[in-house]
């Protein structure tokens, strides 16, 4: 999608530099804006299309972003927790397919280094990873500490007392890092989005949407989506769809990564 030359990297840097700062100078503008109403503090304004841009991007991030990086933060809701004798086996197949326990534990501990993690730290991990929880609980420590010895056995040394510096990951229980995109970086997302759209029709790719309830659920919207007639059987899953034509090749499937979605794909998509 984008070159690999160094005043292209510059560029893309200070695109990125700009759009992660939007959010800081506008409230900075808003914050002298309203301080001028009621002090006649004279401040430079700026033209009402940039004003109102910068009014726009400090309400996003005060009224959406905020109370939804709070939000994120509630308690997991895990699934029912399976007996022992399930959570034994599922342990079991969990160190079969360990290669090198050293790395598979380190990497566990965000690459802690041996000596950082102890035996407590390994507990803290096992409780979640099998336990679904954060808490120390005497009745399920036999259980933890079968765990334990296991790994030892698996480490082929004993893992020290106590608890060290190193800190597992606990996908469930750790704090959930949101990072704000500014309503311009969604703007961009937008015409991407709705460029992306019109090509894979016109490569011969029909869209198969959800229900129009879950319209609003996305964001920025894809009002375009509504103009299809193809509805996905899934709940909240939607996909493009060509007839297969060819008799000597076999269809394709393909499901892109985390992104920008399809535009870097449509140029190899709309190969037949």
């Amino acid at each position: 999608m984008i070159g690999t030359s160094t005043a292209e990297y510059i560029f893309i840097r200070s695109c990125i530099l700009f759009l992660h700062n939007i959010a800081f100078v506008s409230l900075l503008y808003c914050v002298l804006l309203l301080h001028s109403l009621p002090t006649a503090l004279y401040i430079n304004r700026l033209p009402l299309p940039i004003e109102t841009w910068l009014v726009a991007e400090a309400a996003f991030f005060a009224v959406f972003f905020l109370p939804y990086r709070w939000h994120l933060q509630r308690s997991a809701i895990h699934p029912i927790l399976p007996p022992p004798e399930e959570r034994a086996r599922l342990f079991e197949r969990c160190n079969a397919t360990v290669r090198d326990p050293e790395k598979y534990l380190s990497k566990w501990f965000l690459g802690a280094k041996e000596e950082h993690i102890k035996r407590e730290n390994v507990k803290e991990f096992f409780r979640w990873a099998f336990l679904n929880t954060g808490q120390t609980n005497n009745e399920d420590e036999e259980e933890i500490e079968d765990y334990v010895k296991t790994m030892e056995k698996l480490l082929g040394r004993n893992i020290p007392l106590g608890k060290g510096s190193a800190r597992s990951l606990r996908l469930t229980l750790d704090k959930v890092d949101c990072l704000h995109r500014s309503l311009l970086w969604y703007l961009c997302v937008y015409i991407v989005d709705t460029i992306t759209y019109w090509s894979m029709l016109h490569n011969g790719f029909h869209f198969h949407r959800t229900s129009i309830a879950r319209f609003f659920t996305l964001f920025p919207l894809r009002p375009l989506t509504l103009l299809s007639t193809y509805h996905s059987p899934a709940e909240h899953l939607t996909y493009w769809h060509r007839p297969h034509s060819s008799k000597t090749q076999l269809p394709v499937l393909f499901i892109h990564g985390i992104g920008i979605g399809l535009y870097p794909y449509t140029n190899f998509l709309s190969d037949k």
